[in-house]
């Protein structure tokens, strides 16, 4: 009888989500911490790298006398601005998932098994081709 209770009410299934889950934050929070120690960092350097990038390109309009910044320098500081922008959005990327992810997680407490498992099923539903569609077998027209 007791099992039937905890299928029904999901208490099992509860309580190993949560364990789960905790395993989860567990295992992400030293990568977390670490990623918040160098966040600063991160930004602030790559923030400085696109700048001193633009005072390359903005050099010879702002410099009297100065001669006109060559092709070469002139891509390869627009190089610098591109990855300076890809890495501080890779990074912010990386980031902001890690911690939507717990979020999701923690979300996923509340949610029932039978909605889990519905849930898990609508990706494989909507991938199905798209063919004319089913007959009703029990019922046919």
């Amino acid at each position: 009888m007791k099992a039937l209770e905890s299928l029904v009410d999901g208490r099992d299934y509860q309580n190993r989500l949560g364990e789960e889950v905790l395993q989860r934050q567990e295992a992400v929070l030293p990568t977390l911490q670490s990623a918040a120690s160098m966040t600063a960092d991160v930004l602030k350097e790559t923030r400085l790298s696109s700048a001193r990038a633009f005072d390359v390109l903005k050099y010879d309009i702002y410099t009297p006398g100065a001669g006109k910044t060559p092709e070469p320098v002139k891509r390869a500081a627009n190089a610098l601005v591109e990855a300076s922008s890809e890495t501080r959005r890779r990074f912010t990327q990386f980031i902001s998932g890690m911690a939507q992810g717990l979020a999701a997680d923690v979300q996923s407490r509340g949610v029932a098994a039978a909605t889990t498992v519905a849930l898990a099923d609508l990706p494989d539903m909507e991938q199905a081709p798209a063919t004319e569609p089913q007959r009703n077998i029990i019922f046919p027209a």
